[in-house]
């Protein structure tokens, strides 16, 4: 569009606007760990990416209309001092990640000198066509000033500036009714449009910048709660599964062989500290685990039948943790709540992972009437659940309870 250069040329300058170095150095002390500096980064490089446009638009105004330019020799030197400028800017950008205050009142004075020299390169019918290409490359100036956080006495300095200056320059030729007037006025309140703009885009970004942080923050906390909370279940489900277990056994007081008792109690304490320091992190072998639970049970008086012909596959070691915990908690109900004595352990692998079956033939219960206890719900359903396996529990009010194990190898 010829009679508006100014409006068509600024368009894509939306795009031009910087965070301030103000707002982002509160948000975080390391400028990589700080939102609002990333997006400053790529807002001013969307910037430099604009000004290689209106670069271009002048170069073709120069080339093609060489004959048009009242000193065409002028208007070559414009563009090429303006290329050395969005150079230098473009250097800054890229070695300090943002366009700092300095720079853009170089750029408001730049673009002062500019509009005037254009001026004097062309004719007065050309000053408000797209020959004028100093008016987009201005514009940018003007919204990079509006796009920083700062008072908006300082874009509204600009705008005066640089909007003032354009308007001088072309109120001569449309005085002579060389220029119209329309055109001028247009492309006048382009500067004080376009900053109106990169003001609420910029204080849009900062305070989405800002709220990303603090939902960063907080999920920051969120995450160590958890881990907090993961651990203080890791070590509680140690305690069930050894000390307290063994504690529960001698409680119900059934007759126990001394000696049984001080080897599990010594078992117990060994695990538990091994555990504790973290130095039981070896792979462990899911059948000889289970083996070694059998045992421990049978020091205990309850008889464990186990099968693991058909495991053909280790599961990784978490896993391997996960089904012998949970296998050792069900072993534990079928003995304290079920009153059985013996069991039934079947290991074997399937399409993708290792099943385990622990059955008994005790009192059983109502599924619809179960209390929720911590043994099943987290010793066994959420140990299993945490390595991406799967339970499931069938029982009977005298026939027993069945306990399905799924863990992938």
């Amino acid at each position: 569009m010829e009679g508006q250069p100014g409006t068509e040329g600024a368009g894509p300058s939306t795009g031009t606007g910087v965070a301030p170095g103000g707002a982002a150095g509160s948000i975080g002390a390391h400028p990589g760990d700080d939102p609002l500096r990333g997006a400053e980064r790529a807002v001013a490089l969307s910037m430099l990416s604009i000004r290689l446009v209106h670069l271009l638009q002048g170069a073709i105004c120069i080339a093609t209309g060489w004959r048009r330019y009242r000193r065409p020799w002028l208007a070559a030197g414009i563009l090429g001092a303006a290329a050395v400028e969005s150079a230098v800017v473009g250097g800054r950008v890229l070695r300090a990640g943002r366009h700092g205050d300095a720079g853009v009142w170089v750029d408001n004075a730049f673009g002062t000198v500019g509009l005037v020299a254009m001026a004097a390169s062309t004719h007065g019918r050309d000053r408000t066509t797209s020959l004028n290409w100093m008016l987009p490359y201005t514009v940018t100036s003007v919204a990079a000033t509006a796009a920083l956080d700062r008072p908006r006495v300082r874009y509204l300095g600009a705008v005066g500036l640089l909007g003032g200056t354009y308007v001088c320059s072309v109120a001569p030729a449309v005085g002579r009714g060389e220029a119209a007037a329309s055109t001028a006025v247009a492309n006048a309140a382009s500067y004080a449009g376009f900053a109106a703009v990169l003001d609420v885009f910029g204080r849009f970004l900062r305070r989405a910048a800002i709220e990303a942080a603090e939902a960063r923050e907080l999920a920051v906390a969120g995450g160590k709660a958890l881990a907090a909370e993961q651990e203080r279940t890791r070590q509680y489900r140690l305690l069930h599964d050894s000390a307290l277990q063994t504690l529960e056994v001698i409680a119900t007081g059934v007759p126990l062989d001394d000696a049984a008792v001080r080897r599990q109690a010594r078992r117990d304490a060994t695990r538990l500290r091994a555990l504790l320091r973290g130095a039981e992190t070896g792979r462990r072998e899911l059948v000889a685990s289970l083996e070694e639970l059998a045992d421990a049970w049978a020091e205990r008086g309850m008889h464990v039948d186990l099968v693991t012909a058909e495991v053909t596959a280790n599961p990784p070691p978490a896993a391997v943790d996960a089904v012998v915990g949970a296998v050792g908690e069900a072993v534990t109900n079928a003995a304290k709540h079920a009153g059985a004595d013996r069991v039934v352990v079947r290991a074997r692998s399937t399409a993708g992972g290792i099943e385990v079956t622990v059955r008994d033939h005790g009192a059983g219960f109502d599924p619809a009437r179960r209390v929720a206890r911590y043994g099943v719900a987290e010793s066994i359903d959420g140990r299993v659940a945490a390595v991406g396996g799967r339970t499931e529990h069938w029982s009977v009010p005298g026939r027993g309870t069945r306990v399905t194990v799924w863990v992938p190898a």
